[in-house]
């Protein structure tokens, strides 16, 4: 069983049980309102934890820990990474990087980090967002430096 709370990729969504089933994946789509979605998948209510759909963005945190830590650790503390990740060494290793100020030992240690992710594979990322951004004379705005797109801030050029 799927679970998702994300409306707004319903069709993602489904298309991916779909694909799931068709290479002999039984899977059957469950979509709930966000409340109640996230109760059953943090509390690791029944098959809540057999998998999820979702969405991950890093709100302008530059910094691995604040994804990896989430996504990819088992503690309880860990997010998602308690009911699904169980990649032997990696809980070590995220642990070696959040706490040290080193630049070259977290840079290290973050590379053999993203090395067992990819080998091991805890995670299917099935796509990345790109942001397109133009340039007109007869726009006002200024790109932001975090990624965000505050499009609210574009205004005609006067």
């Amino acid at each position: 069983t799927l679970h998702s709370a994300f409306v707004e990729f319903r069709p993602v969504f489904e298309a991916l049980t779909q694909m799931l089933t068709e290479v002999g994946i039984r899977t059957n789509a469950r979509m709930w309102d966000p409340g109640p979605a996230w109760n059953k998948f943090l509390q690791a209510e029944g098959k809540a934890t057999n998998g999820a759909y979702g969405s991950w963005g890093n709100y302008s945190v530059f910094d691995a820990d604040a994804v990896l830590h989430p996504l990819f650790h088992t503690e309880p503390g860990g997010w998602i990474g308690k009911h699904y990740t169980r990649v032997e060494g990696l809980d070590k290793l995220i642990d070696e990087g959040r706490s040290t100020l080193n630049q070259v030992a977290r840079k290290r240690t973050y590379s053999q980090i993203q090395k067992l992710i990819r080998e091991e594979a805890p995670a299917i990322y099935l796509f990345t967002q790109y942001d397109t951004l133009a340039i007109s004379k007869r726009v006002e705005y200024a790109a932001r430096g975090d990624e965000w797109l505050w499009l609210f801030d574009a205004k005609p050029k006067r």
